[in-house]
């Protein structure tokens, strides 16, 4: 098992903003992930470098609720667009809703995904989702 201890932290990251966050550094997150990302903001500075993010990678992450805002609501500085790279690995360019769309098209799909619509509203024998193969 890798630990924290065998991922590279890049030259350019100052050593204060190095915060672990991996289940051998920080046990808790395996057994309740939930308290431990409520109490982030506490333990980690505002923005900090994982070096445990992304497979063992490295990366950024905010662990500052006005910070966290200001990047959802800049898509031009901080787009989702291909953040997951699924579509990829089909050989499809595909946006996986809703996490890589970015405003406006965020307000359509809350508005679809909000709403259901009861079974007794839908045409006989058939359910509201569209079946549509990838390649159509």
């Amino acid at each position: 098992m890798t630990s924290i201890f065998d991922y590279a932290i890049p030259n350019h990251v100052p050593e204060n903003l190095v915060f672990a966050l991996d289940g051998d550094t920080h046990p808790e997150l395996k057994k309740n992930p939930f308290k431990v990302y409520a109490n982030l903001a506490n333990e980690a500075p505002p923005i900090f470098f994982n070096p445990a993010a992304f497979q063992g990678a490295g990366g950024w992450s905010i662990s500052d609720g006005a910070i966290i805002k200001e990047v959802l609501q800049s898509p031009e500085l901080f787009s989702s667009k291909n953040n997951t790279g699924f579509s990829f690995l089909l050989g499809q360019e595909l946006d996986l809703i809703p996490l890589e769309i970015d405003p406006p098209n965020t307000a359509t799909t809350a508005r679809i995904s909000t709403c259901p619509s009861p079974p007794e509203r839908w045409p006989s024998g058939k359910t509201p989702f569209v079946h549509q193969p990838l390649n159509s």
